[in-house]
């Protein structure tokens, strides 16, 4: 799926690019100015976080990642708690991912990236990232045809 959606990126979105698949680990995928694909970032999801915090303590319950956005930074209970430094912590986390990963390919070709998000949970992202990125549902299979349309004679 990384390879199909660095495909769709190159040939459908322009270069250079990002894409973040957010699925069970949260996957960032960089195409340079060239449209070479230079590396990547592999992170945990926001339902690993969830599930990390319930299976690994003794008493914290278990949450649905879609039962995380939305509430206030300061917690008053436990599950509020958790609530926020889920969702804060997870989109603090591709925030400073995204950052620095902009920057190091500004630094080197000086275009700023499109950033294509993808997977079943960029649905949990703020709202706030609708100007930041494009939201992309079927990226893995437009890349997959895209590969299919070019290796046809």
């Amino acid at each position: 799926d990384r390879l199909a959606n660095a495909v769709a990126l190159a040939y459908l979105h322009g270069d250079p690019g990002i894409v973040i698949d957010f699925g069970t680990a949260v996957t960032f995928d960089i195409l340079s100015a060239d449209r070479h694909y230079i590396g990547g970032v592999i992170a945990p999801g926001l339902r690993l976080m969830t599930d990390y915090l319930h299976e690994r303590t003794a008493l914290l319950p278990a949450l649905d990642p879609a039962d995380v956005l939305g509430g206030p930074a300061i917690g008053k209970s436990t599950v509020d708690a958790m609530r926020s430094g889920c969702a804060l912590g997870f989109a603090g986390m591709i925030g400073a991912l995204l950052d620095a990963v902009t920057a190091e390919l500004t630094k080197q070709g000086g275009q700023p990236p499109a950033v294509i998000v993808t997977g079943g949970a960029a649905v949990y992202l703020p709202a706030s990232w609708r100007e930041r990125v494009r939201h992309e549902p079927h990226l893995t299979l437009l890349g997959l045809a895209e590969s299919h349309r070019r290796s046809r004679p």
